[in-house]
């Protein structure tokens, strides 16, 4: 169990920029099944595998706003999110800011 989780965190962690990385892409990948993989990585990390990934994304995202000159519509695609405004979304979720608001703050 511990060396599947170990590998799928480390696919989290190579290609969380592909928009189209998931849980059943990975279990693929890993030659086991969705379900296996989700209960697994949840036992193993405490966390579920959508939310490891986000985390991933937007701590990434967070890192490319506050310490970059990117457009945002190039931080979303950085951070595998095809559409600035569902990423735009997703950030102001995630922190309470949107990334324009966080890059406004910092500077």
């Amino acid at each position: 169990m511990e060396y599947l989780c170990r590998k799928a965190l480390k696919i989290i962690e190579t290609d969380y920029r592909n928009e189209e990385l998931s849980l059943n892409q990975v279990s693929r990948q890993l030659h086991v099944s969705p379900n296996y993989l989700s209960a697994n990585m949840k036992k193993y990390t405490g966390d579920t595998f959508i939310n490891l990934l986000i985390r991933k994304r937007m701590e990434a995202a967070k890192d490319l706003v506050q310490n970059g000159s990117l457009r945002i519509a190039e931080v979303a695609f950085r951070c595998g999110y095809s559409d600035q405004h569902y990423f735009s979304y997703c950030f102001k979720k995630y922190y309470g800011i949107s990334p324009a608001g966080m890059r406004a703050k910092k500077g």
